[in-house]
């Protein structure tokens, strides 16, 4: 005869399954722990297998395709910041799921949730609102158009700037002290014009070509800008790369006009007889309290890492290959700066952290700090990290130290270093 199961037995397993079939809904707006693996003492990596190394290095998500940074040339796909209380944010645009999602790591725990799924995984940019302590995301949709995205009532909300900017690639966002979002972004023209975008209080966005794409310096004008914002006014360092790639720099102080110049012009502007010239890649800096910028940024053509400081007297700047202490000339790329002081004095210098190669025959990947002093006459150390990274992005925390997220390419991790 068969066996029944009682009523009772049904009624209970029925109930259970439901609360178990709910508890595994996300919901909408919240954040969820959706990285690959735990984050847990288990994932604890040994970094670079240096037992005596000063890094803790620690797993945030395995499986994350780590390929797709060769498809972004010219362009970050990596962008963190700080919150209060030493939350750290990191937004990247992972393959495997398909949208740009945005970490959070409190203290040693990492949670992430999907801010957009409609997106290309090239320009993303991140800042903190200083009024409201949220998180905002900048990116561009899969038509290109610039997107401004943050949180409301946990639900994000999503702004287009530029409806016109169908082509462009890139976006860099930082908010003013009053809690204003600023953008900057390439608008994908012809000769592609460097635009500067502000957001109203009714949630529309007032728009401004920051510096042409034509003229004297022969070039589209925007290539991965980076954004600061100061009580003096807005500062954008950018590339410019139609026949000969330039490194610019545009500012507008309060109350006045847009003013660009070109801070190192790539070779054909200087040698006629060069078919093309590069530099001015993966522009990053920070701006001192004197309105004196510090800029480093790549030359491709002879492979190093260039340091500039302006506007100077006439609008002028100085620029020089970086060196190390050792005198050599850095060879890296991706290089991402950010001052100690997260409130942006630069009075106890700067972190730098980039991709560069390891000497002699293997020639591995490394991923490499510098401290860069406040003292500019003090050259800058240099730390071997991790091997194998694709790119990174490095923030500060209330204590002045580095946090650094990066892409393990050989492994396919993305992982998060601090000082120990």
């Amino acid at each position: 005869m068969k066996r029944t199961v009682p009523h009772s037995l049904i009624t209970v397993t029925t109930l259970l399954l439901v609360i178990l079939a709910l508890c595994a809904i996300p919901v909408a707006g919240m954040e969820e722990n959706i990285f690959t693996t735990a984050v847990d003492d288990t994932t604890i990596d040994p970094g670079a297998g240096d037992s005596y190394s000063r890094w803790n290095t620690k797993i945030l998500s395995r499986e994350v395709i780590s390929n797709y940074p060769s498809e972004c040339w010219g362009t970050r796909i990596l962008a963190s910041a700080t919150g209060p209380g030493d939350v750290l944010y990191l937004a990247y645009y992972d393959i495997n799921r398909k949208g740009i999602l945005l970490a959070r790591v409190d203290h040693g725990k990492a949670t992430a949730e999907k801010v957009v799924s409609s997106a290309r995984y090239c320009g993303i940019s991140l800042d903190i609102n200083p009024v409201t302590g949220a998180p905002a995301v900048s990116y561009r949709a899969r038509d290109s158009t610039p997107v401004f995205a943050y949180k409301k009532n946990n639900t994000w909300i999503f702004e287009t700037v530029d409806p016109d900017a169908a082509n462009g690639d890139s976006t860099s966002l930082a908010f003013d002290r009053t809690g204003t979002a600023h953008l900057a972004y390439d608008d994908g023209s012809s000769f592609s014009n460097l635009m500067y975008g502000t957001r109203n209080p009714d949630g529309t966005w007032t728009r401004e070509i920051a510096d042409h794409g034509i003229g004297y310096h022969l070039g589209n004008a925007g290539k991965d800008p980076q954004l600061r914002i100061t009580d003096s006014g807005a500062y954008i360092a950018h590339g410019d790369g139609f026949i000969f790639a330039s490194q610019r720099f545009s500012w507008k102080l309060t109350g006045n006009d847009w003013k660009s110049v070109t801070v190192d012009r790539g070779w054909g502007e200087t040698r006629l007889s060069a078919i093309s010239g590069l530099t001015g890649a993966y522009p990053t800096f920070t701006m001192g309290q004197d309105g004196v910028a510090t800029i480093i940024y790549y030359d491709p053509l002879n492979k190093t890492l260039m340091k500039a400081r302006g506007p100077l007297a006439n609008d002028s700047f100085k620029t020089s290959v970086l060196a190390g202490a050792n005198g050599k000339e850095v060879d890296g790329w991706y290089p991402v700066l950010v001052d100690k002081d997260s409130s942006g004095g630069a009075l106890t210098g700067k972190h730098l952290v980039y991709v560069g190669h390891e000497e002699g025959g293997n020639q591995r990947l490394m991923l490499v700090y510098s401290e860069i002093s406040a003292d500019p006459t003090i050259p800058p150390t240099r730390e071997i990290i991790d091997y194998f990274p694709s790119t990174s992005t490095v923030t500060s925390d209330s204590a002045g130290k580095p946090h650094i997220f990066y892409l393990d390419a050989k492994l396919s991790k993305l992982k998060h270093a601090w000082l120990a």
